[in-house]
């Protein structure tokens, strides 16, 4: 999830959101990754809401304080403050292994590799 370097948010989570969410890059936007509503922000608190192996380029930015950056640092695999590619190719190390067949088994953060962009060729 690569922005465009703006001032918006990236990543919002709101309303009562419940989210899994793994092997993630978040950068390019001045709020990489906003939490909002005190139920969205107790799912991932208790652990309902879940978010690992995600890399931010800042933090958390937290509405109401309840679910913090030092709580979304302190998951497995996740970093904050992180120099990120500055396109959607490239990836980083570490990433989950997701029990799922719909998904590609993938040791990495980030979606297309730079040694298989598989998006080449692809215009909007």
């Amino acid at each position: 999830m690569i922005g465009n370097n703006g001032d918006a948010q990236g990543v919002r989570l709101r309303a009562g959101t419940q989210v899994e969410l793994y092997n993630a890059l978040i950068s390019g936007k001045a709020l990489p990754l906003t939490v909002e509503t005190t139920q969205t922000e107790n799912y991932l608190a208790d652990g309902t809401s879940k978010l690992e192996y995600v890399s931010l380029s800042g933090e958390v930015d937290s509405e109401n304080g309840i679910y913090t950056n030092s709580m979304f640092a302190a998951a497995t695999g996740n970093l904050t403050n992180q120099t990120l590619p500055n396109s959607y190719v490239g990836t980083t190390a570490g990433g989950e292994t997701i029990s799922d067949s719909f998904f590609d088994v993938a040791n990495y953060r980030g979606a297309v590799t730079e040694d298989n962009d598989w998006t080449e060729g692809w215009t909007l």
